[in-house]
C-alpha cells in the first residue's frame, strides 16, 4: 500500500479509509501506544513527504506503523 505508486493524488478521507480497511486484514499489528511513538518519529522525518508518506519506502506512515513485522526504513529507533 504506498501513497508513491499511486497514478494520482488521494484525498486525505480517501487515504484514510484505505488505510483503515488494509489494517482491518491485518492481524499482527503493535499496541496503540507503540503506533503513536512510531508516528511522532515519522512525523518529525526529513524524510516525510505530505505529512502522511515515507520518502524511502513510499508506505503511508499510519499503516507501516502499525504493523509489528515492519521497522523504519530510515533505520531510526521504532
Amino acid at each position: 500500500m504506498s501513497c508513491l505508486r499511486c497514478p494520482e493524488k488521494l484525498g486525505k478521507s480517501e487515504i484514510q479509509q484505505q488505510i483503515a480497511e488494509q489494517l482491518a486484514l491485518e492481524t499482527n499489528l503493535v499496541s496503540e501506544e507503540v503506533a503513536v511513538s512510531r508516528l511522532a518519529i515519522c512525523e518529525s522525518c526529513e524524510q516525510l513527504i505530505d505529512d502522511n508518506t515515507c520518502g524511502l519506502c513510499g508506505c503511508y506512515i499510519h499503516f507501516r506503523a502499525r504493523l509489528a513485522a515492519k521497522n523504519c526504513p530510515a533505520n531510526k529507533s521504532w
